[in-house]
């Protein structure tokens, strides 16, 4: 399956994982499914399923240079799950993306309140503002 620049993988139907762990305490896995994203949250207090409100397919947003990128808030850790997929009624560049903030530790997940949108295609640098903004 080839990868499009603009969008994260496809078709919608393929089950992705990708995970981050910022300490051995927890750890943070993404599945695309069907039809929704689903993180699952790994910490001492046990394991949590959340369903982000957001579409598959889906990912933690990475660097420019693919490395996962996680923001470190005090004694918890922010990554931004996102969603991007082409909007051909703009135009041929042209995309919706979805972003979430996830902040975890090795007790609690917590999806952020609000979710962006955006008619950008990535790849995307989000600055910091992004990963707190958005709770």
């Amino acid at each position: 399956m080839k990868k499009d620049r603009r969008c994260f993988i496809g078709p919608a139907a393929l089950a992705v994982a990708m995970s981050v762990s910022a300490a051995k305490a927890e750890t943070v896995e993404v599945r695309s499914g069907v039809n929704e994203c689903i993180v699952v949250w790994t910490g001492a207090s046990g394991r949590q399923e959340i369903n982000t409100g957001i579409p598959a397919p889906c990912a933690i947003h990475k660097t420019l240079k693919g490395e996962l990128r996680v923001y470190r808030d005090g004694n918890r850790s922010v990554v931004l799950i996102e969603t991007s997929v082409p909007d051909p009624s703009r135009g041929e560049k042209s995309c919706i993306t979805q972003i979430r903030a996830l902040a975890y530790d090795a007790q609690s997940a917590t999806l952020s309140k609000h979710i962006s949108r955006v008619a950008s295609c990535p790849p995307f640098q989000w600055d910091q503002k992004m990963f707190t903004a958005l709770f």
